[in-house]
């Protein structure tokens, strides 16, 4: 998607490879922010169903949830520099291959220094995260169409369990669209 997407911007409307990969730059720093504090909370959610199945310990956490991810966009400025910390971990191979496609280290540390003007931004900010929550709330449904066809129901809890968890873990295997991950994820927990 780093590389694709601005590709494919520059190509089809016109638009510089730089301002091409700040854009999809910004928009995957964004979504797997809130995802890698996802993925934890809903983990925990599964398991208090399973174990306890309390409401007020879901709704607890869910507050949680939204407190930190308040406190991540409140401190983006101590927050960037530990995520910049970790290009030093990227292998050569790919920085190499990275190049190529017209991705260089001063292109990254240009997304990098500008990346704090994204997050001052807070309209963008509001519009962004207005349509993550409306994103993250429908696409569960999806799952519950699906099992439709088949005559079986699930609750909306589970449904947006199920369909997070796979995408997230599908996400962090760093595969092109999960291969195969957010799959057999899926089918597991169903």
């Amino acid at each position: 998607a780093i590389i694709g997407k601005p590709l494919i911007t520059k190509l089809i409307g016109g638009n510089s490879l730089k301002s091409a990969v700040f854009a999809v730059g910004f928009e995957n720093f964004f979504s797997i922010t809130w995802q890698i504090v996802l993925l934890p909370i809903l983990l925990l959610l599964v398991g208090e169903n399973v174990l306890f199945n309390n409401t007020l310990f879901k709704i607890i956490l869910i507050i949680f949830f939204v407190i930190i991810l308040g406190i991540l966009s409140y401190k983006y400025k101590w927050f960037l520099p530990k995520i910049i910390e970790l290009k030093k971990y990227i292998p050569g191979r790919l920085k190499r291959k990275l190049s190529k496609a017209g991705l260089t280290e001063e292109l990254a540390n240009d997304f990098l220094s500008n990346m704090p003007s994204y997050f001052s931004n807070k309209r963008l900010i509001f519009f962004l995260g207005l349509l993550t929550v409306t994103q993250a709330l429908l696409l569960p449904l999806f799952i519950g169409l699906s099992l439709m066809f088949f005559n079986l129901q699930m609750s909306y809890f589970n449904m947006f369990a199920v369909y997070w968890i796979s995408y997230v873990l599908g996400r962090f295997s760093f595969l092109p669209s999960g291969l195969g991950i957010k799959d057999v994820t899926m089918g597991g927990l169903l």
